[in-house]
C-alpha cells in the first residue's frame, strides 16, 4: 500500500518536475503542496463518483432480485460513500478558505460562478 502510495505521489509530481519550477519562497511551496492535494481529491473526487454510480446499480439490482442482505449492504455503502464525499468536499473547502485567506488565490482551487447570459 505505501508503495502505491509513493508511485502516486511521485507520478503527481511530474509536472512540477517537467516544468522546472522554481521555488523561491514558503509561498512557491505552499502552492505546490495544494495544487498536488488540489489534483489528488479531483482524483479521489472521479472514483468516488464511479463508485457511487456503481453501487446504486447493484442497489437496484439487489432490491429487483429481492435480495435483502445484498441491498441493504449496498445501502450502508451509499450512506459511507456521502459521508466521503462530504469529508472531501470539507477538505477542499478547507483548501479554498487557505488560499484566499493568505491571499493565494491563483492555488488552483477552482471556483464554481454561473454562466453570464
Amino acid at each position: 500500500m505505501k508503495r502505491k502510495i509513493f508511485t502516486f505521489a511521485m507520478l503527481a509530481s511530474i509536472p512540477g518536475i517537467a516544468l522546472a519550477q522554481e521555488l523561491r519562497s514558503f509561498r512557491d511551496v505552499v502552492g505546490l503542496a495544494l495544487n498536488i492535494v488540489y489534483y489528488i481529491l479531483q482524483t479521489i473526487f472521479a472514483l468516488f463518483s464511479l463508485g457511487i454510480i456503481y453501487t446504486v446499480y447493484k442497489y437496484i439490482s439487489a432490491l429487483n432480485k429481492g435480495d435483502g442482505k445484498t441491498a441493504t449492504e449496498m445501502r450502508n455503502r451509499l450512506i459511507w460513500a456521502i459521508v466521503g464525499m462530504a469529508v472531501l468536499f470539507s477538505i477542499w473547502g478547507i483548501i479554498w478558505i487557505l488560499a484566499n485567506t493568505l491571499g493565494w488565490s491563483n492555488v488552483g482551487v477552482p471556483i464554481l460562478r454561473a454562466p453570464h447570459m
